[in-house]
């Protein structure tokens, strides 16, 4: 007997938020995107890349938001106050932190961890994880 498993696509971008005002501010992020292919009740392991290439400590926020659809490549289209936000894929990312210091001109990984739930919809899921300078609350 054959087992047929519907298959779940996720995007995240990764959105570095910061206020232009600001002279010391210079922090790289890698990868800017992931495009993953699972099946649901799997448990994928990432790593975001943090880089500090100033001479100045910096503290980053980190936080995730839904989004529905892409407007355009690098667009994505957020959504608020969604009903059931257990079935969008911002619930399903756990970085190891929320919050990081880093030390100037120093590199940091910060490990992610998405956990597909059994009854996750096949086809495409979008979310983005927001690193910001400060401490906001982002509905999801």
């Amino acid at each position: 007997m054959r087992a047929f498993y519907k298959t779940t696509y996720i995007i995240i971008f990764f959105f570095l938020s910061f206020k232009a005002i600001f002279a010391n501010i210079d922090i790289s992020v890698s990868p800017v995107k992931y495009e993953l292919e699972f099946n649901p009740w799997e448990t994928i392991n990432k790593t975001i890349k943090l880089f500090n290439n100033t001479n100045v400590k910096q503290k980053i926020f980190i936080n995730t938001k839904n989004a529905v659809s892409m407007q355009s490549w690098w667009q994505p289209l957020f959504v608020e106050n969604i009903e059931n936000p257990e079935l969008y894929l911002a619930s399903w990312i756990t970085p190891s932190v929320t919050d990081i210091e880093i030390a100037p001109l120093e590199i940091k990984d910060i490990p992610i961890t998405i956990n597909i739930p059994t009854n996750a919809a096949p086809g495409w899921h979008y979310a983005a994880v927001f690193l910001m300078l400060k401490k906001m609350k982002i509905d999801k």
